[in-house]
C-alpha cells in the first residue's frame, strides 16, 4: 500500500501548485457553507465563492502561458513616449479636477477615474518596459506619485488631521513639543512622535503637514522601493514594479497612509527587514545581521502589534524554508538563521513588554479572555422603526444593537462594492502564490514568502470568523504588504496570456483599472466621495466651519458642551479647553432630560448623513434632533449652517 501511495505523493509534491489548487477548490465549498450558516452575512459568504473561483481559474489557465515570456516584451520608443504623455495628461487632469472640485470637501469622481486610468497605463507600460535602469527608476517615481496623490489628496482637502487615532497622537506630539521632553510616552514607544515632532521643529510645519512629510512620505517611498526590490529578487523587475504599483493603490495601504499612526511607521520596517534577511544576507551576512537588529529594535520602540507580526513572520519563514528543504526541491536555503532570529526577537519583544512598555499585562489579559472579540457578536433580534416613525424611548433597542442593525440594513450591493476590491486583491494573491509554488517558477525565497503571507492571512481570517479578531484592520494592512508580490506576479502572468500585444495591453489595463478603482473608492481609502456608497462612506474629518463653530462656542460658553461621538475629538485642538460630554446616546434615544446644564452642539453631518455613533460603528437618525430639542424646552442660541447650538 505504501509503495502504491509513494508515486502519488511524489507527484503531488512535484506539482504542489496543482495539488493545493485542487485542495483549495474542495475546501472552499464547506467554507462557503459554514460562512453562510454560522455568520449569515452574504458579504462573508462571498469570500468562499471568490476563493473557489480563484483556485478554479488557476487550474484552468496554468498551462496557457509561461511567466518568462513576459520578460522579453518591449514596445517601440514612440509607443513608450505616448504612454507617458497619456499618464502625465491624466495626472494634470486629476490635479485640476481636485482644484476645481464642485464640493469643497469631496474629491470629484473624475479624480478617481483618472487616477485608475493612470494606474492602468502604468501597468501596461511596465508589461512592455524596456530593460533600462532609467526606465525602471522613472516607473518607480510614477508609482510614488500615484500613491502620494491618493493619500495626500485626502488630507489636504480638510483643515485638520483625518481619522480618529491621529487626534490622540497629535495631542501627544504637541504636548511633547510644548514641554521640551517626552510627556506622553505611548507606553514607552515614542518613536513615531519623535519623528513627527522633529520634522515639525526642523521645518516649522504644523502636526498634519509634518506627519505627511515624515511618516506618510516614508511609508510610500520605502514600501514602494523594498517591495520592488523583493519582487525583483524573487522573480523579475516587471513583477517587482507591478507589485509596488498594486500595493500603492491597495485600500488599507492608502487608508493607513493618511490615517497616520505608529502602526503606519512600524509596518514600513517589515519589508525592509525581509529584504535584509532574504537578499542582503546572501551577499553581506554581517551587514544584514547588524541592520536587521537595528530595525528590529526601532520596531520595538514604535508599536506593540507590529513586532507580533514580525515574530510570526520569522517563524513562518523558517517553516517555509524547512518545508522546501524537506520536500527535496532544488536550491534549498538554510533556515537556521530565521529560527534563531525568531527566538531572539520573541525574547526581546517579551522582555521589552515586561520591563519597559508594560504590554505584557495586555497580553495576559488577552490570554485570560481567550482572545475573544466582538466583531461577529451575536446580537438579539430587534425591529428597526420605520423611517418617520418615532417610538417612545423605552421601545428603542440599545445603541450597539441599532448600530448592528444599521450595518445589516445597508444594501448588499453597496457592501459588496466597498469590499470587492479588497477581496479581489487576495483572490489574485492566491493565483500568484500558486504560480510561485509551481515547478517552473519555484524557488526557496518565493516559497517562504508565500507560506508566511498566506499564513498571516489565514490567521487573520479565521480569527475573524471565530470571533477572536484583534484589530483585524491592522492585519489587513500587513497582509496587503506581504502578498503584494504574489498579486504583481499574477497580473504579470495574466497580462501575458493573449498572443497579441494589443490584447495583452488591453487585458492588463482593464484588470488594473477595475481593481484599482474598486480599492480606491472603498470605505477604507475614501472618506469623502459618497457616489457609490451613500450609506457607508463616513467623513472622519472636520470642515473649517465645524472647527470655527466649536471654537466660537467654547469661547463664549464655559460650561459642559454636549457633542456627538466623533465630535468629541475637537477637544484635542490646542485652542479648546472646555469639558466635552458625548451625547450620542441621548440623540439616539431622543431624550435630553439629563442635559439641562449642557450646551448641545449638533452638527449638520449628524442630521443629514449616517455618523459614527460609538466605537462599534455607524448609525443614521430617522428624525431631526433640532425639533426634539425645541420640544423639550431647549432654545437654539447658535447656528452657522454646519452646526447648531442649543441651551436651556
Amino acid at each position: 500500500m505504501n509503495l502504491q501511495l509513494k508515486p502519488i505523493l511524489s507527484k503531488a509534491i512535484e506539482h504542489l501548485d496543482v495539488t493545493l489548487a485542487i485542495l483549495g477548490c474542495i475546501l472552499s465549498i464547506p467554507l462557503t457553507l459554514y460562512l453562510q450558516a454560522a455568520i449569515g452575512r452574504p458579504l462573508y459568504t462571498t469570500v468562499g465563492v471568490i476563493s473557489f473561483l480563484s483556485f478554479l481559474t488557476y487550474l484552468g489557465i496554468r498551462r496557457k502561458s509561461l511567466l518568462s515570456s513576459t520578460r522579453q516584451l518591449e514596445v517601440k520608443s514612440h509607443t513608450y513616449l505616448l504612454l507617458n504623455i497619456l499618464f502625465f495628461s491624466l495626472l494634470c487632469y486629476s490635479i485640476l479636477a481636485l482644484h476645481l472640485r464642485a464640493e469643497l470637501y469631496t474629491r470629484p469622481l473624475g479624480y478617481f477615474i483618472s487616477t485608475s486610468a493612470m494606474v492602468a497605463i502604468l501597468a501596461v507600460e511596465i508589461l512592455f518596459l524596456p530593460p533600462r535602469k532609467s526606465h525602471t527608476y522613472f516607473a518607480l517615481l510614477k508609482i510614488i506619485v500615484i500613491a502620494l496623490s491618493l493619500g495626500w489628496s485626502q488630507l489636504l482637502i480638510f483643515p485638520t488631521v483625518v481619522g480618529v487615532d491621529p487626534w490622540v497622537h497629535q495631542m501627544f506630539t504637541l504636548s511633547m513639543l510644548d514641554a521640551g521632553h517626552i510627556v506622553y510616552s505611548y507606553n514607552n514607544m515614542p518613536c513615531f512622535h519623535l519623528i513627527v515632532g522633529a520634522t515639525s521643529l526642523v521645518t516649522g510645519l504644523g502636526y498634519k503637514m509634518a506627519a505627511m512629510f515624515s511618516v506618510s512620505l516614508l511609508q510610500v517611498i520605502c514600501d514602494t522601493l523594498f517591495i520592488f526590490l523583493l519582487g525583483k529578487f524573487i522573480h523579475s523587475t516587471k513583477a517587482g514594479l507591478l507589485a509596488a504599483l498594486l500595493l500603492g493603490v491597495a485600500c488599507w495601504h492608502i487608508g493607513l497612509g493618511f490615517w497616520t499612526i505608529p502602526n503606519t511607521l512600524a509596518a514600513i520596517l517589515i519589508p525592509i527587514v525581509i529584504y535584509l534577511l532574504f537578499k542582503l544576507r546572501q551577499d553581506r551576512p554581517i551587514t544584514s545581521l547588524c541592520l536587521s537588529a537595528l530595525f528590529m529594535s526601532i520596531l520595538l520602540s514604535t508599536h506593540a502589534l507590529t513586532p507580533v507580526c514580525l515574530s510570526m513572520l520569522l517563524f513562518l519563514f523558517w517553516l517555509g524554508f524547512e518545508i522546501y528543504r524537506r520536500m527535496g526541491y532544488q536550491g534549498a536555503t538554510s533556515a537556521k538563521a530565521f529560527l534563531i532570529a525568531f527566538i531572539l526577537f520573541t525574547v526581546a519583544t517579551l522582555s521589552y513588554w515586561t520591563f519597559v512598555s508594560g504590554h505584557i499585562n495586555t497580553l495576559i489579559s488577552l490570554v485570560q479572555a481567550e482572545f475573544s472579540g466582538d466583531f461577529f457578536a451575536q446580537l438579539p433580534p430587534q425591529v428597526v422603526p420605520p423611517l418617520g416613525v418615532t417610538p417612545p424611548p423605552e421601545a428603542l433597542p440599545p445603541l450597539n444593537v441599532a448600530v448592528a442593525q444599521y450595518r445589516d440594513s445597508v444594501p448588499f450591493t453597496e457592501q459588496l462594492f466597498n469590499q470587492f476590491g479588497f477581496f479581489l486583491f487576495f483572490a489574485f494573491s492566491f493565483i500568484g502564490s500558486l504560480a510561485m509554488l509551481s515547478k517552473r517558477m519555484r524557488n526557496s525565497h518565493g516559497f517562504a514568502l508565500v507560506v508566511a503571507g498566506l499564513g498571516i492571512l489565514a490567521i487573520n481570517f479565521f480569527s475573524i470568523i471565530s470571533y477572536h479578531a484583534i484589530l483585524s484592520g491592522r492585519w489587513h494592512y500587513f497582509c496587503q504588504i506581504l502578498l503584494a508580490i504574489p498579486v504583481g506576479i499574477a497580473f504579470l502572468w495574466l497580462g501575458g496570456l493573449p498572443r497579441s500585444k494589443v490584447l495583452k495591453a488591453s487585458l492588463l489595463g482593464i484588470m488594473t483599472f477595475l481593481l484599482s478603482f474598486l480599492m480606491i473608492m472603498s470605505t477604507v481609502a475614501n472618506l469623502d466621495n459618497r457616489t457609490f456608497s451613500p450609506n457607508t462612506i463616513t467623513r472622519y474629518a472636520f470642515t473649517q466651519s465645524e472647527v470655527q463653530a466649536m471654537d466660537t462656542v467654547s469661547g463664549v460658553y464655559r460650561g459642559e458642551i454636549g457633542v456627538d461621538y466623533y465630535c468629541r475629538l475637537l477637544q484635542f485642538l490646542p485652542s479648546l479647553g472646555n469639558n466635552v460630554k458625548v451625547v450620542t446616546d441621548q440623540i439616539y434615544r431622543r431624550d435630553f432630560s439629563d442635559c439641562q446644564d449642557t450646551f448641545i452642539f449638533i452638527r449638520e453631518e449628524v442630521i443629514q448623513h449616517h455618523f459614527q455613533a460609538s466605537g462599534a460603528g455607524l448609525y443614521r437618525l430617522n428624525y431631526d434632533p433640532r425639533q426634539t430639542l425645541a420640544e423639550q424646552g431647549f432654545s437654539k442660541v447658535y447656528d452657522c449652517g454646519s452646526a447648531s447650538g442649543f441651551a436651556k
